[in-house]
């Protein structure tokens, strides 16, 4: 433990050389940069400050952390932060002084598990993930003709409104159930986000109600939980993500990596639109949909008030 936080003391005494006002560090490698770049580009040309995005794989102990399940880039950051919030008041962090350093990361569920951190330096996302934003906010109808080739006609023709693709997502809605009662009671071998609905073949379409009952009845024999405290659980998630929706928070539960697999299903089930979509792929959609991205004023702000707060 002593050597870690030399190498992080290392690392963040480094800043101190730099001419960057403002160091965002960011977790993944694909999306959320691009996410961060436009964020700080803003903020960049509105506040005059000179504004950097590193990825969390720049900071000490970051493969070891990725090793222990998923990306790994969210613990990483959150131990640098609260290293650096009881670092920096000694004397020879003082220098660093007006430099903004943040440590951005996807809330996922965790504010519903009672993970999150109240450290200032760690900058959660208000949706689920960085994904959830991009597509949120993102031009879809211009996003997919760029990325599959086809023309609005031809898109039109097909697909009617391509913001439908967030009410298809309330089609995981059983899904999205299950991978929370799982995460709250401990049963992720059953079930995770980690994984794509079990319960929607294909992606955009209604959940299969029986198949996602016989899951659940599954998972309750299996799991030595009382069956009474089981279904309490059900009751009382699909009760929360019920009000939710209703109140256009879906994305708030929703991973947003998922909505390239709904959306892409819906591309391919098109007679005309699907050999283009599959010639594309998953990642293709992603490149066309990041390119339309332009986060609207308050996501902007969230951020631009929480890099401010740090100085």
């Amino acid at each position: 433990m002593t050597k870690l936080r030399h190498k992080l003391k290392g690392q963040l005494l480094a800043l101190r050389m730099t001419k960057v006002d403002t160091i965002i560090f960011v977790e993944g490698t694909e999306n959320d940069p691009i996410f961060y770049e436009v964020i700080a580009q803003r903020y960049s040309a509105e506040t005059g400050r000179a504004v950097q995005v590193r990825l969390a794989d720049e900071l000490p102990n970051a493969l070891p952390q990725r090793k222990r399940g998923g990306s790994g880039g969210k613990r990483t950051l959150v131990r640098a932060a609260l290293f650096l919030e009881k670092w920096r008041g000694t004397g020879a962090a003082r220098l660093l002084q007006g430099k903004e350093i943040a440590f951005c990361a996807d809330k996922d569920v965790d504010d519903l598990l009672g993970k999150l951190d109240n450290c200032p330096a760690v900058v959660y996302t208000p949706m689920h993930s960085a994904e959830n934003h991009i597509v949120v906010d993102s031009n879809l109808h211009q996003a997919i003709c760029c990325a599959i080739s086809t023309t609005a006609h031809s898109l039109n023709n097909e697909i009617t409104d391509c913001n439908r693709l967030r009410f298809l997502s309330h089609h995981w809605k059983e899904w999205v159930v299950f991978c929370l009662v799982s995460l709250k009671l401990g049963l992720t071998k059953s079930g995770n986000y980690g994984q794509e609905s079990l319960f929607n073949n294909p992606a955009h379409a209604p959940a299969d109600l029986t198949a996602a009952k016989l899951k659940f009845d599954e998972v309750k024999k299996t799991s030595g939980i009382p069956s009474v405290q089981f279904d309490a659980e059900v009751q009382a998630v699909t009760s929360l993500i019920d009000n939710l929706i209703a109140n256009d928070r879906f994305d708030e539960v929703f991973k947003g990596k998922w909505y390239i697999s709904v959306f892409y299903s819906l591309l391919d089930a098109s007679v005309t639109l699907g050999p283009r979509c599959r010639a594309c792929g998953k990642n293709g959609l992603w490149i066309g949909i990041r390119s339309a991205f332009a986060p609207e004023e308050r996501l902007y702000r969230h951020y631009a008030n929480a890099f401010a707060g740090l100085r």
